[in-house]
């Protein structure tokens, strides 16, 4: 993996080469070391970390025509255009994206596949192009001041670096995170945005200019007529390229997600097949809950093993749950609040795979988005095209199925859309707390709802007609949240993170399927299944549940309920934390948890509805306290030397 940092002056003043250096430093990982290269001339200077090349080996920007690059770039068909541009066999996969943009052509990124955040820059034009791939895998954030420069940067502590931008908490910003209302472009730091996917930014003596390059065609969703076998046909190729395409053509290590679900087993048994043909053996990690002696996990481990007693050649490991609270986080990127996660266990997976030489991280996010899409919204599909006997079919199947009144099933999958949120919360005001969609923007102290706009999370992705769903779900700022998290767990430890189901070949075929190819006679993910019907072991193919990783992992919380009031009450004395969080609210929510006996009993005697309750309210406390402790780190000016 790479990353990239730089600074362009609009003033007048020299980019030192200390400067650069200094932007890197930020970023530095302090695990595996690195080769650094820097460009610099007069008034610009750019920058490369470089993981996948050793400390001691100089790296040259590639150039053309007047042109650099810095470049964050791994290409799904390089050969391809390798071929298209008449390039030599030893262009690097940066270089070929600046003979694909020659003299800045943006347009030409469309018809670019991969992962990409780069710089282009031109000191004789002083014109300067930020580029981003089409799902946001690779971050990339910029601080622009008119008339006296723009700096970028893979991670926004590389610009505060420079030196020129202070490191001062975003109060709306950090707000709106902490409610769960996502922007792709804003950053929780004064002074710096974040470029969205799919957009480039151009930089010339006349301002910048920000475009998007691509996006999905709402036209075209769901309107591919095709049958069943066709369809599960085309999209297993199209998946299979995917993996295929993000295969190290250098040999370097690889490894995956594997959690038991459709999705991540799926692409690990993929990418161990085609390894395997290369004499390659492909790593795997697991995400377990720890072995105890007072209760039994329920968790993926039965589906897990299904995968690797079929596949014996993959190079296992199952990461259990660790033991104890999280501390509060101390060398947090300043755009990432820390969740009370899995975040420590896919640190340690990180850290394995670098030690075992792996370079990329195989994930199977996206899948729910597009390839293995559940079909939400078909009944109102139905019932918006007059199909009413279709409708009440798959209504009457989803009753039985999943033992619930023709009323309740009725609701949940259309009138709900028509019904105001007001009048929802009361029909919903008996079944304990509320939804942790409505809870997360109740963090805030009320007034700071109002001022901030952070009143409704934007953490919604369903309505009443399937189109609309599966473009909410795809366009949603909350799973580039997500991969840019990932993206700087990876960065601690030379690792990047690519996801093959959310290639743009697979989105855009998989988009254009109806609604009825994913679910029909109360199957969901129908078409997925029937792709992966001979990767798959039918025990993990065939499954209609999807438990958690750490299903005890509440227990825990509960367990160390004191340690967390004692943070409460240390975030509670800062004033910054004071004025935005809602500390009675959450006081309250931490003494609502559950004691030790009923928490251990319920999830013993397995009551459904009594662990919901407890999992809604133990993680809208831990989702507060964590943006209580981002506050109480960044809530003021910090110097650079406060990593």
């Amino acid at each position: 993996m790479r990353l990239i940092c730089g600074l362009v002056r609009l003033d007048g003043a020299s980019v030192s080469e200390d400067t650069l250096r200094d932007m890197v430093a930020q970023m530095d990982a302090a695990v595996r070391r690195p080769a650094l290269g820097i460009w610099r001339r007069g008034s610009a200077g750019l920058a490369i970390l470089d993981y996948a090349a050793t400390a001691d080996t100089s790296i040259t920007l590639p150039e053309r025509d007047n042109w650099i690059i810095a470049g964050d770039v791994r290409l799904d068909e390089s050969e391809q255009l390798r071929t298209t541009l008449g390039a030599s066999k030893a262009a690097s996969d940066d270089a070929l994206v600046l003979e694909a943009l020659a003299n800045a052509d943006t347009s030409q990124l469309t018809g670019i596949l991969g992962d990409f955040a780069f710089a282009i820059w031109s000191p004789v034009r002083q014109h300067l192009v930020l580029g981003r791939d089409t799902i946001g895998a690779r971050p990339l954030a910029y601080a622009y001041r008119a008339g006296e420069f723009l700096a970028f940067a893979s991670f926004p502590k590389a610009i505060h670096g420079s030196q020129i931008v202070p490191r001062k908490m975003d109060d709306g910003a950090v707000a709106r995170r902490i409610a769960r209302v996502i922007s792709s472009e804003e950053c929780l730091m004064e002074g710096i945005k974040r470029l969205p996917p799919a957009h480039v930014l151009e930089l010339t003596p006349a301002g910048i200019r920000i475009t998007q390059y691509w996006q999905i065609d709402r036209t075209v969703i769901g309107k591919r007529k095709t049958t069943q076998r066709d369809a599960a046909a085309e999209l297993r190729s199209c998946i299979e390229q995917a993996v295929r395409s993000r295969l190290p053509r250098n040999g370097g290590g690889v490894a995956t997600h594997l959690s038991g679900g459709l999705d991540s087993s799926a692409i690990t048994v993929l990418a161990a097949r085609a390894l395997g043909e290369r004499g390659q053996r492909l790593h795997t990690y697991s995400l377990l809950d720890r072995l105890r002696n007072d209760l039994t996990s329920n968790d993926e481990t039965e589906y897990v093993r299904a995968v690797i007693q079929q596949e014996p050649d993959l190079a296992w490991t199952a990461v259990r749950a660790e033991t104890g609270m999280a501390a509060p986080q101390s060398d947090a990127d300043a755009d990432k609040i820390s969740p009370f996660s899995s975040t420590r266990e896919e640190s340690a997976i990180c850290a394995d795979a670098a030690r075992k030489g792996v370079d990329l991280i195989l994930t199977g996010l996206g899948g729910d988005e597009g390839a293995s899409y559940g079909g939400s919204g078909l009944i109102g599909d139905l019932l918006l095209r007059g199909r009413w006997r279709s409708a009440l079919r798959e209504i009457n199947i989803l009753r039985r199925t999943q033992h619930l009144s023709f009323a309740r099933v009725a609701y949940r999958e259309v009138l709900r859309h028509f019904v105001p949120s007001v009048i929802d919360a009361a029909l919903h005001s008996d079944r304990g707390p509320p939804p942790l969609i409505k809870a997360f923007p109740l963090s805030l102290l009320p007034e700071i709802r109002k001022r901030y706009g952070a009143r409704r999370s934007n953490d919604r992705w369903d309505a009443v007609e399937s189109r609309t769903a599966r473009w909410l779900r795809m366009t949603s700022p909350h799973m580039v949240e997500r991969m840019e998290h990932w993206a700087l767990l990876g960065a601690k430890h030379g690792v990047a993170y690519t996801h093959p189901l959310l290639d743009r070949r697979v989105i855009s075929f998989a988009m254009s399927l109806p609604a009825e190819i994913f679910r029909s006679e109360g199957k969901r993910r129908r078409v997925f299944r029937d792709a992966m019907a001979d990767v798959l072991p039918d025990r993990v193919r065939c499954r209609t549940d999807k438990l958690a990783p750490f299903p005890l992992r509440m227990v825990e919380f509960v367990d160390h309920k004191e340690e967390l009031v004692s943070r409460l009450e240390a975030c509670s004395r800062d004033p910054n934390v004071r004025r935005l969080i809602d500390l009675d609210l959450l006081r309250r929510q931490l003494d609502e948890f559950p004691n030790a006996q009923q928490i251990r009993a319920d999830y013993r005697d397995d009551r459904t509805e009594q662990i919901r309750q407890h999992v809604a309210r133990i993680t809208a406390a831990l989702h507060t306290l964590a943006g209580a402790e981002y506050i109480l780190q960044y809530g003021k000016t910090k110097s650079v030397a406060d990593k």
